[in-house]
């Protein structure tokens, strides 16, 4: 099976070099590792014979679904069986983080989770990541599970909110499509961050849309892009995964949306699936 990692980052080179080191330390080492660049101010990333960097910008293109889209097509091209995504700003959280994903077939779309991290680099030449964290600097959105610790000034762990909270389980055994759908829509499952998705799941989801990510109603903003992409995945018949097992270690960042951008996109993702829905019918 070939196996291609997609790094989509944009002034992340310090992160993106230790997401790349880490990758090298795998249990299962992928066939390629492409960087996609979306137009950074400087990038340095060295290539080899397992890196590959592409630039948005020599394609006329940029975005967020755009870059993950170009990053696709580069990957079909190369004939992968599993595309694995990760961002620019997390590493793995274990040697096992590939052989994890390569568990399932290239019939499903399979989502990791993510431990929030809240400092990460290199000190003497060792790399050192703060696991723990006062409140003085917290995740940037509510899928961490002790977030309330911060109003009571006690540390924070970053600790993914759906391993505590049996939503692993509960999303993988759904009463029915209609539940299954609804996780998605709640915001509960799809994360770009850590994902992998297999060649025939790809196909069947291009052939629901002509598309992957879309590019034209979720390019920018904060996130909605996966969800898009996630209800495309389940309409399009694809089977769905929640796993514990692939867990990524990721920084935390300041937020770059408004309260707007999220009332909008939530519109599109509602206006979306009534589509979706009414086309199944």
């Amino acid at each position: 099976m070939k196996t291609i990692v997609i790094i989509p980052c944009k002034n992340q080179d310090e992160m993106t070099n230790i997401c790349i080191n880490k990758l090298k330390e795998q249990s299962i080492v992928p066939n390629e590792i492409l960087v996609i660049d979306d137009r950074s101010s400087t990038i340095d990333i060295a290539e080899d014979n397992l890196i590959s960097v592409y630039h948005t910008k020599d394609y006329k293109i940029k975005g967020r679904a755009a870059t993950r889209n170009l990053g696709i097509k580069i990957a079909m091209s190369k004939r992968a069986d599993k595309i694995i995504f990760m961002d620019g700003d997390t590493i793995p959280h274990n040697k096992h983080f590939i052989k994890s994903h390569l568990k399932y077939d290239n019939d499903s779309l399979v989502f990791g989770l993510r431990q929030h991290v809240f400092g990460m680099g290199y000190m003497k030449g060792k790399l050192y990541i703060e696991i723990t964290s006062f409140p003085r600097k917290y995740p940037s959105d509510l899928l961490t599970s002790n977030m309330d610790n911060r109003v009571s000034h006690k540390s924070m762990d970053g600790t993914d909110l759906r391993k505590v909270s049996g939503m692993v389980k509960r999303f993988n055994k759904p009463k029915d499509f209609n539940q299954m759908v609804d996780y998605i829509l709640t915001g509960w499952v799809c994360w770009s961050c850590n994902f992998s998705i297999g060649r025939d799941a790809l196909d069947k989801i291009y052939q629901l849309n002509n598309s992957w990510f879309d590019e034209k109603d979720f390019n920018d903003g904060w996130g909605y892009e996966d969800l898009a992409f996630g209800l495309d995945a389940a309409f399009a018949g694809v089977d769905i995964k929640l796993s514990d097992k692939p867990v990524v270690d990721h920084l935390v960042h300041d937020r770059s949306d408004e309260l707007y951008t999220h009332i909008d996109a939530k519109h599109k993702i509602m206006n979306r699936y009534r589509k979706l829905a009414f086309s199944k019918k």
